[in-house]
């Protein structure tokens, strides 16, 4: 069984929900993140977004965070856009996100067709107060 098939099953649990979310945050830290798929990270974040009320794992957000930074190159635009309003959702930002929509912004520029990918990221930047002139300038 994966733990993204174990992480969509918790909006369905009740009494065992808090017990089986820790145990499936510790399995996700200690296995292979890196090598997760765009589709994994995608539906974490969409379970973790649709059970508002829990407290999310910041060492899952900054391990989801980690894995946009290094897998930036083969995630699509419309992923991109996904996963980085799902962290905004979740009230999650860090230096490596920061880092990552630069680069975004920084090599992709102009030609990014998703144009709510170039908003949204405006959108984070207004929402934390991030102040990165590499973003300004280029969206």
């Amino acid at each position: 069984i994966s733990i993204t098939a174990v992480f969509s099953t918790l909006p369905n649990l009740n009494k065992s929900r808090k017990i089986v979310k820790k145990v499936v945050e510790k399995k996700a830290l200690e296995e292979g993140w890196e090598n997760y798929e765009t589709g994994d990270v995608i539906e974490i974040l969409r379970v973790l977004t649709e059970m508002k009320y829990d407290t999310v794992n910041q060492d899952i957000m900054r391990m989801i965070s980690q894995w946009l930074s290094l897998n930036i190159h083969t995630v699509k635009e419309s992923e991109m856009l996904a996963i980085i309003y799902s962290m905004m959702q979740l009230n999650y930002m860090d230096g490596k996100l920061v880092n990552t929509m630069e680069k975004i912004i920084k090599h992709r520029g102009c030609q990014i067709q998703e144009f709510d990918l170039v908003s949204t990221i405006c959108n984070v930047c207004v929402h934390f107060r991030v102040r990165s002139p590499i973003i300004l300038d280029g969206a």
